[in-house]
């Protein structure tokens, strides 16, 4: 068997993040999937997880935080996938 994939995906409570997601997990990536709100990702990650047999984390992150949030982020999907090998950000910011 091929070593397992990773990717990261912010966006992913809904929409095209959430499709992105759906079928990164079907295609048999370990994923951590990222958006504001935590309980819808808490139920998207323990949805695919059942679906799929794949290792979904759930991440919380608002983009419009500071930079050093978006960098520890990004320090924590490490920690959680060892390697990425996609980011996918669906997700947006409006920096006024």
């Amino acid at each position: 068997m091929p070593d397992r994939r990773h990717a990261v995906v912010v966006g992913a409570s809904a929409g095209v993040g959430r499709a992105l997601a759906e079928e990164l997990a079907r295609q048999g990536y370990d994923l951590v999937i990222g958006a504001r709100h935590t309980d819808d990702l808490d139920a998207l990650a323990a949805d695919l997880e059942l679906r799929h047999s794949m290792a979904v984390t759930p991440r919380p992150i608002d983009l419009c935080g500071p930079a050093d949030a978006i960098e520890r982020y990004a320090a924590e999907c490490f920690a959680t996938l060892g390697e990425v090998d996609a980011v996918l950000v669906t997700a947006g910011a409006v920096d006024e």
